[in-house]
């Protein structure tokens, strides 16, 4: 870093506390949509076993027919939704986010940032990119986030993890 290390520290501990909100809300999107993908799913699986299963019973079933086009309309619910791709989506979000962390985390560490306008460039890039692939998360995950309490894991001077604030990061 240049002259101006403490300005610079500062901007990078604020950006990184932006960033861990991303992260954290993009984290929980990932989790419900991995969630609602799996129920809906193994629903549609478990309602067509079941209509073969009757079907192989009584002949001319219409509860086959029925269990059948059960089964199908949640498939097909599942795949109007999209869940599979927000899924796919939100992983790549919260995990560029991650990786974002670690950069931010080095250089607050003490690794040298030679320059730090060409970094928040780069930064900015990779958010354009998160922002225009993945779904939005929602404004009750981010009260979800503002309530939270996190712990700072920032090293002191000594390299011990330093967790004396208990603020929002």
């Amino acid at each position: 870093m240049d002259s101006t290390d403490g300005v610079n520290k500062k901007k990078l501990q604020d950006l990184r506390r932006q960033y861990h909100k991303k992260w954290w809300c993009h984290s929980q999107r990932f989790q419900f949509f991995k969630g609602w993908n799996a129920i809906l799913n193994g629903t549609a699986l478990l309602v067509m076993a079941l209509a073969m299963l009757v079907g192989s019973v009584w002949e001319k079933s219409f509860v086959m027919i029925a269990l059948t086009t059960a089964g199908t309309l949640v498939k097909r619910w599942a795949d109007f939704k999209k869940f599979p791709n927000k899924v796919d989506m939100s992983k790549f979000a919260y995990t560029t986010y991650a990786k974002c962390l670690i950069e931010i985390d080095t250089y607050i560490n003490g690794v040298e940032l030679n320059d730090l306008q060409a970094f928040l460039t780069k930064m900015q890039t990779i958010e354009d990119i998160v922002i225009d692939m993945a779904p939005p998360f929602t404004q009750k995950c981010s009260q979800r986030y503002d309530k939270q309490t996190f712990t700072s894991l920032y090293r002191s001077e000594n390299g011990s993890i330093d967790i004396s604030d208990s603020s929002n990061v």
